[in-house]
């Protein structure tokens, strides 16, 4: 087994069950990691995937890059796995050293680990295999969501509200999943096309990039990529305070209710260039998670 998917000795993270129905990356992020990860697979992952996708009895769902949306709607399969979108860090760690989930047996460490054991399984069904193959690059995508890797008191940034919303949505999390990625798809004249998003997007990546994003290859290292990217002072997601990433300048956590006017929801007055400022960001990590799940998918498959 790949050094990858060892356990480590080591504890910090802990994965989280958040209220209602939160997804990661929209359908536009999604698909586009999707995409990019198909076209990075090797002529025998491919024979393999192709063959699985002929399982899929929903039209909704009839391609590789539209099965990454499956794990976001309700179904019995789905509802099972909701806490393994996250993974969320004490607000007083500065990075992700460990592969482990604490305080709940499941996030998303266990989920990828999970749905790679059931790819390499010889004697399951092409049916379970094209259901972990759909939430195994789910799983891929949303590591590399940096809201998806932060704190579960805010449950992600989604009780960070907005003054005024820009693009599409009105809180910090959603900014990130749908508005920076329909934003960069607008940018690159591609409409609503999410798998030319994904053609044009694998096309930019070079030679040189690829090899340096396969350069690291655990989750856990993955993961504090995308910490890192959610401490950042301009992601505007936490105050630094010492070694706490605080949920405001005053606040060390979000405590709801704690304020008479509005809970102690923040209100978020971010600029008028943030989704521009954010752009790239979003570009590289959606880049990353698609050659990295193609790469996995050629070893797994």
């Amino acid at each position: 087994m790949p050094k990858s998917f060892l356990p480590h000795m080591a504890v910090l993270i802990f994965a989280v069950s958040y209220s209602g129905w939160v997804k990661a990356w929209g359908a536009e992020g999604h698909e586009a990691v999707y995409q990019i990860a198909y076209l990075e697979l090797n002529s025998k992952a491919k024979r393999v995937v192709d063959s699985l996708i002929k399982e899929e009895k929903n039209d909704r769902f009839k391609s590789f890059h539209q099965g990454c949306g499956w794990p976001d709607h309700r179904g019995s399969a789905q509802s099972k796995r909701k806490k393994d979108h996250y993974i969320n860090i004490p607000r007083d760690s500065s990075n992700v050293e460990a592969e482990e989930c604490i305080n709940t047996a499941k996030c998303l460490f266990t989920a990828i680990r999970k749905d790679i054991s059931i790819l390499k399984h010889r004697e399951l069904s092409k049916k379970k295999k094209w259901q972990a193959l759909k939430f195994l690059g789910h799983w891929m995508g949303d590591l590399h969501q940096p809201l998806h890797i932060s704190f579960s008191d805010d449950r992600g940034g989604n009780d960070i509200l907005l003054k005024k919303g820009i693009g599409c949505r009105k809180k910090l999390h959603d900014v990130w999943d749908n508005c920076i990625p329909e934003h960069l798809m607008k940018k690159m004249n591609v409409g609503k096309d999410r798998k030319k998003f994904g053609n044009l997007l694998h096309a930019d990546i070079s030679n040189t990039q690829r090899k340096k994003w396969l350069s690291t290859d655990t989750l856990a290292e993955w993961a504090n990529e995308s910490f890192e990217i959610a401490r950042q002072s301009n992601v505007l997601y936490c105050f630094k305070k010492g070694k706490n990433c605080q949920y405001s300048n005053t606040d060390i956590i979000y405590e709801s209710n704690s304020h008479s006017e509005n809970g102690s929801q923040r209100i978020l007055d971010i600029p008028a260039s943030y989704e521009t400022d954010h752009l790239d960001t979003v570009k590289i990590q959606i880049q990353k998670a698609g050659v990295r799940l193609g790469n996995l998918l050629n070893s797994v498959l």
